[in-house]
């Protein structure tokens, strides 16, 4: 039964570390405001969409 409580002991320490952490990006970035933001992989996915995407496999002969 203590590893339940172990879990969601966890589950809650997990959740708001990460409410926390969210809360101090997003005032941060108020204060920034257009400030080059941090490389994100997932923006330079959205820049990139327009190059044909490279086969996994190096592409047939």
């Amino acid at each position: 039964m203590s590893f339940l409580i172990n879990g969601l002991w966890a589950l809650f320490l997990l959740v708001t570390f990460a409410y926390f952490v969210n809360k101090d990006v997003r005032k941060k970035k108020k204060k920034w405001g257009n400030v080059q933001p941090p490389f994100d992989p997932e923006v330079e996915k959205e820049k990139n969409r327009h190059v044909p995407p490279i086969p996994m496999d190096g592409g047939s002969p």
